[in-house]
């Protein structure tokens, strides 16, 4: 509990496709600070604990300029929230297709070629493939590397965060699901190799929490089913971007069940007609870390702030931890 009695709960700010560019005046959210911070900081109460959570595409192009635009932005917004209340902000970040700077026409299409015999032979991606074909997140990895929430590179496509709070043991896993991604995104050519997910452990947390930016069926489809059964046996909160799409649901699996919560994209610069389309969610966590509500936003250009889509209704998703309801679903 805080000094004044109120139970401390853990918040997520939960923004996407952010698509910062470094050309002057298409970035609408940077004149919107003011208004992010004022929706956000409606939901605090002092010594809270906020997850900032970003899921993909938080450049336009993935270059550097983009991202020293975007830091800005970042530490503004933060800065002004902990000026007002006194809470724990942590950053957590995602790559996306648009955090990848793809450089020439001739490196697109090498790429590829190269990307087109990965899929082939899927079962046998080794990390210097890898390495290679995530070159193109240099920038993006650099920005990452200077945030101050520190991960843990829990393997060449997974990273990782682990906090004790005080309502109890958070583990986030961030999967870098676009270091296959093209100029031009291709399901048909799209992989994540689940290997890579063999290792996670969750008996150890109280929640884990799961952000990557492409959803599940954006994997070919003889491995999308794969990635998104891996996923459901760690995870109890997943939370994804890439489609724009504001939404919430509950999977349910034979032996266990998770919440997934998409995000909306906060400004594409590219769509003069879309610069007024902006929204992101905030969800509060109870106190046992077993079910969300969760707060929709949306830009409202007319009264110039981020309305609260359902301030009369606010609806509660509960999170069904797999590790303590075994075996539930009766088909």
């Amino acid at each position: 509990k805080n000094n004044g009695g109120t139970t401390m709960s853990l918040k997520i700010f939960h923004f996407s496709d952010i698509h910062m560019t470094d050309n002057s005046g298409e970035n609408p959210v940077c004149s919107r600070i003011d208004p992010i911070v004022a929706a956000c900081r409606s939901n605090l109460l002092p010594d809270d604990t906020v997850l900032m959570v970003f899921s993909g595409d938080i450049a336009c192009s993935g270059r550097k300029s983009e991202y020293k635009i975007f830091n800005k932005f970042l530490s503004e917004i933060v800065r002004k929230i902990k000026d007002d209340v006194p809470v724990q902000v942590d950053i957590i970040c995602v790559p996306g297709n648009h955090d990848c700077n793809f450089g020439s026409e001739k490196d697109i299409e090498q790429r590829k070629e190269t990307i087109t015999s990965v899929v082939k032979s899927r079962e046998f991606v080794n990390s210097s493939v890898i390495e290679s074909l995530s070159e193109v997140q240099r920038d993006y990895n650099s920005f990452i590397a200077n945030l101050p929430t520190k991960y843990t590179e829990f393997n060449d496509l997974v990273w990782s965060y682990k906090a004790k709070y005080s309502c109890g043991k958070v583990a986030i896993y961030m999967i870098n699901t676009a270091w296959i991604s093209q100029f031009k995104e291709d399901p048909t050519q799209r992989f994540f190799p689940i290997n890579k997910l063999s290792d996670i452990d969750n008996f150890k947390d109280n929640l884990v929490i799961t952000v990557f930016h492409h959803p599940a069926h954006w994997d070919i489809i003889e491995n999308a089913h794969r990635f998104e059964q891996k996923i459901a046996e760690f995870s109890d909160l997943v939370l994804v971007g890439h489609e724009h799409i504001n939404d919430s649901y509950e999977t349910v699996r034979e032996d266990c069940r998770y919440t997934l919560c998409e995000g909306t994209e906060l400004q594409n610069p590219r769509s003069k007609s879309d610069n007024k389309i902006s929204g992101f969610s905030v969800y509060e966590l109870n106190d046992n870390l077993d079910s969300i509500t969760k707060f929709r936003y949306f830009w409202n250009e007319t009264e110039g702030r981020y309305s609260r889509e359902n301030s009369d209704g606010v609806f509660s998703i509960f999170i069904k931890n797999s590790r303590t309801m075994p075996n539930t679903f009766s088909p």
